[in-house]
């Protein structure tokens, strides 16, 4: 074996292959990537691009307008909805079409102030509609393009901005993820730029290739170099998806789980597979620009077990927002933290607002007092399949939980790093 490490006295390798001849056939075999340093840029997109090229093979490009992309489906009571030109109106002018399960057309609207599933981000639109997912699978690794429809005012509007066949989106995400090894990327486009458009495949970070030199001028023009969204903070729970209502899926939030009608003709059934990881799983952020601006929050991240044992036997939560936010909403109950400190009643309150405003979005056909029975959309033991005596989570152990969550528990909350070192 002592040969496999260069052979300096200049004897040729077993079969006579020199030296030149074994290196050169290595060069045409592995290609520049394994021969260059992880980037050979000063850019921080291209950096960025580079260095996640490097540890999880070729990037494929965000194509939303794929035929293999999905597009995110928009429920109000019950009823699938599309913006569609309202055939017996005159001028047949745009309006929100409502479908039943069997394609019925129940009704049409004029606006969507409010919706079975709004969205948790509290930055985005609430009730969007038409936004797109491309899911690219290699291997142990995944891609995930994610071209959403959004904007300042956060609702919709019977604009053909909202329509399924138009490519204009507002903002642009992309995650990859090793299964195996746990390792995680994200990337986001500009926020400086008015939109994007699905109808054209976007470069990936770092083009194709350290030598691809158009491409690589693309991507740092498309990409955000400032890594302004805090993107660990949601997709924290050791997998490259959070699986909520708001995604649609046929596991979540339907009375009759993936067997409902309703599961069957709106959600995104299984284009997202189920993946449980827990706590002890690797997980760790790729990428020298993202992980030194957001160093102070990636050390400080911790994984939580539920000392009242309800909701940490199955799920990863964390002291980042499936902790603070998805499991608050998720058993109907708000954010609560035992003996605050002032900074902490400060973040608490503007927590409290937070989903507030998300569930003032919320129709009362999906809360449990309606006919929906879809919020809260987990509780404990069964999980997302509700019943009128579903038990909900006990008030006191809630309580207990939410100050683990929130980082304020002690010893009880089996703090442990979300965060783990290089595989």
């Amino acid at each position: 074996m002592a040969g496999l490490a260069g052979n300096t006295d200049g004897s040729e390798w077993p079969g006579g292959i020199s030296d030149e001849s074994f290196a050169d056939a290595l060069r045409r075999w592995n290609g520049d990537i394994f021969w260059e340093p992880a980037s050979q840029s000063t850019d921080s997109v291209t950096r960025f691009g580079d260095e996640a090229r490097a540890v999880f093979g070729p990037i494929p490009e965000a194509d939303c307008g794929s035929p293999d992309a999905r597009i995110f489906p928009l429920e109000v009571d019950g009823n699938i909805v599309d913006l569609v030109p309202n055939p017996d109106k005159p001028g047949r002018v745009l309006e929100f079409q409502h479908r039943d399960v069997s394609g019925n057309v129940v009704k049409w609207t004029t606006s969507i102030p409010k919706c079975d599933k709004p969205s948790l981000a509290g930055t985005v639109a609430y009730c969007g509609l038409n936004s797109r997912l491309h899911r690219v699978v290699r291997g142990n690794v995944e891609w995930l393009f994610f071209c959403r429809k959004s904007n300042s005012s956060q609702e919709v509007a019977s604009d053909p901005f909202w329509q399924s066949s138009d490519p204009r989106f507002a903002l642009l995400g992309t995650i990859g993820f090793n299964k195996n090894s746990g390792e995680i990327v994200f990337f986001d486009g500009r926020k400086d730029r008015a939109g994007f458009d699905w109808s054209k495949p976007f470069v990936p970070p770092g083009g194709h290739s350290y030598t691809d030199a158009t491409g690589r001028a693309a991507a740092a023009a498309l990409y955000d170099p400032t890594f302004q969204i805090r993107c660990h903070s949601c997709h924290d729970n050791k997998s490259p998806y959070v699986i909520d209502p708001h995604v649609g899926q046929s596991r979540v939030g339907y009375f009759l789980g993936g067997s409902d009608a309703r599961a069957v003709a709106f959600s995104l059934g299984d284009y997202l597979p189920e993946r449980s990881r827990l706590e002890g799983a690797p997980f760790r952020i790729v990428g020298s620009g993202y992980t030194s601006k957001y160093g102070g929050d990636i050390a400080g991240a911790r994984t939580v077990r539920d000392p009242t044992g309800n909701c940490t036997n199955c799920h990863t939560l964390t002291t980042q927002l499936t902790g603070r936010r998805l499991a608050a909403d998720a058993v109907g109950r708000q954010p609560f933290i035992a003996n605050p400190g002032w900074g902490q009643t400060l973040v608490l309150q503007d927590e409290k607002k937070t989903l507030q405003r998300i569930d003032r979005h919320r129709t009362d056909w999906a809360r449990r007092r309606g006919d929906g029975k879809i919020h809260p959309w987990m509780v404990p033991g069964d999980g997302n399949i509700l019943s009128n005596t579903a038990p909900e989570i006990d008030g006191s152990d809630w309580k207990t939980l939410s100050t683990c969550l929130w980082g304020a528990g002690g010893a009880e909350c089996g703090y442990r790093p979300l965060y783990t070192p290089c595989p």
